[in-house]
């Protein structure tokens, strides 16, 4: 069984700098002031929000992986600690 990080809510934005899309998995709550993608602090209308939840797994084989929920309704807390590796038969 692979071992786990705390399960983070997900930050999650849309830049207007570089056009992406991004959710982001910190262990700071701290509001997002720029776009790690392109450095810009310009965001589209709708603001940075947390929305969706995410947890690193560390797999012997396969190495870390993370695992992210996207649906907005997930909190960090029902995350489970025990997440099976996708790659692992």
């Amino acid at each position: 069984m692979p071992t786990c990080t705390p399960a983070q809510p997900l930050h999650r934005l849309n830049c207007t700098g570089c056009g992406w899309n991004l959710a982001i998995l910190a262990q700071s709550d701290a509001p997002l002031q720029k776009c790690p993608w392109c450095g810009s602090n310009e965001f589209s209308d709708q603001p940075p929000m947390h929305e969706g939840a995410g947890q690193v797994l560390a797999c012997k084989t396969h190495g870390s992986v993370v695992v992210q929920v996207l649906d907005a309704t997930i909190d960090s807390e029902d995350f489970l600690d025990n997440l099976y590796c996708p790659f692992c038969p």
